[in-house]
């Protein structure tokens, strides 16, 4: 037990770390559920508490920094949260596999798109409107969806988005994205909890572990460079990749 409890921790600390700076926490906490055991529906659940507090402890901290802006984010929060009820409840009756392949071509090209596109940092409106704005509804559904079934590198993808495609600046796009997870999945764990799926013993270190890891991740990437950004991001998106592939 004492060694099942350690690697939790572990684990949890080392999710929260890697997810507060570019996302996909789950896509290393999520294998240790699975080889410890746990049906992947459960697995998912599961990791909701550790995934929740990562970003919402990363959250503050960003929020303390003024890298976070309120009037972009929390429209497309709202719309991804509505999302992400459709999809926890989706995870227990539909195939997750197809998504997860379907997924990891979306993260290879949006990979390939950052390291293409030059990085710039040139701030953009305070809100999206018109047609970005229906774009950036349209793109938060749809990871509102993703979310509640799979969750894995969604902090990623939405990081992704919000710089690559609504073009937010890198450190802004981090901690919005983040804010974002954490608002999002606070709607799918809520279907989680009443839906009685939730391994409490395995989520419990996962949960702890991730607080203390996510503090840290989110004080390190604001004082590192595009230079470390990069090479993070590309470990992450290739670790998603696989992961999502392999589902």
């Amino acid at each position: 037990m004492f060694v099942t409890v350690t690697v939790l921790l572990l684990s949890g600390f080392l999710g929260g770390f890697i997810g507060a700076q570019v996302g996909a926490g789950a896509v290393i906490i999520l294998p240790v559920l699975l080889f410890m055991g746990l049906p992947l529906p459960v697995a998912v659940a599961t990791t909701a508490p550790a995934g929740w507090l990562m970003n919402a402890v990363a959250s503050v901290k960003y929020w303390q920094s003024k890298k976070i802006n309120l009037r972009f984010v929390l429209p497309l929060s709202v719309i991804a949260a509505i999302g992400a009820v459709v999809g926890a409840k989706l995870l227990f009756v539909i195939d997750a596999s197809l998504l997860a392949k379907l997924f990891a071509v979306v993260f290879t090209g949006l990979g390939v798109l950052l390291f293409v596109k030059p990085e710039s940092n040139t701030r953009t409106a305070g809100h999206l409107t018109g047609g970005r704005l229906l774009l950036g509804l349209i793109l938060a559904l749809i990871l509102g969806i993703y979310g509640g079934i799979l969750a894995a590198g969604l902090t990623t993808i939405a990081l992704l988005v919000f710089n690559l495609v609504l073009r937010q600046p890198r450190l802004e796009a981090v901690a919005n994205s983040v804010l974002f997870s954490a608002l999002l999945l606070s709607t799918s764990l809520v279907v989680f909890v009443f839906s009685h799926r939730i391994n409490y013993a395995f989520a419990t270190p996962l949960a702890l572990g991730s607080i203390a890891g996510s503090y840290y991740g989110a004080a390190t990437i604001l004082k590192k460079n595009i230079v470390y950004f990069k090479s993070l991001m590309v470990l992450v998106i290739i670790g998603v990749v696989v992961k999502l592939m392999f589902f």
